[in-house]
């Protein structure tokens, strides 16, 4: 089972665009923007994988924001949610935040149907899974943002 090291990989593809595609959306509700949602849940469907594990770190204004948690996912439920930093589990009552790739991809859903006011997704360009996130419901209100990163993917076949 090969884990995939995503940040460098980002980094050495650069402008190339040989490892993510990206969608950037002024102001969520797009309906061109909802389609590729769409369009990447329905490739990322396509692979088959309901098994596996990522490192993600989300950004919020919230507990563990910020921190790389490794999450297992086993047929497309979270079985685990584990802190990199000290090996614990997440607290079953801050483990929301930790999501499958398909929980991900309703995240996104729900960003455009809320018409965020701000809505920066890239996705994998191998397996087009979410791999990073950005979204801002409203740009009045502070601290309701979140996002996260996919630091690295381990598929189980």
């Amino acid at each position: 089972h090969a884990m995939i090291v995503l940040a460098p990989l980002r980094r050495a593809a650069g402008a190339l665009g040989l490892v993510l595609a990206a969608c950037r959306s002024a102001v969520g509700g797009d309906p061109e923007g909802l389609d590729q949602v769409n369009a990447k849940f329905a490739e990322w469907r396509g692979t088959g994988i309901t098994t596996y594990e990522f490192v993600v770190r989300n950004t919020c204004f919230c507990i563990h924001g910020g921190a790389e948690v490794r999450v297992a996912v086993i047929s497309g439920s979270v079985a685990s949610a584990i802190l990199l930093a000290s090996g614990d589990p997440v607290p079953a009552e801050f483990a929301t935040p930790f999501r499958s790739f398909d929980g991900l991809f309703d995240l996104l859903v729900d960003a455009h149907r809320r018409r965020a006011a701000r809505l920066d997704v890239e996705y994998d360009g191998l397996y087009a899974y979410p791999i990073s996130a950005y979204i801002d419901y409203s740009a009045n209100t502070a601290d309701e943002e979140f996002g996260w990163e996919i630091v690295s993917f381990t598929p189980q076949r």
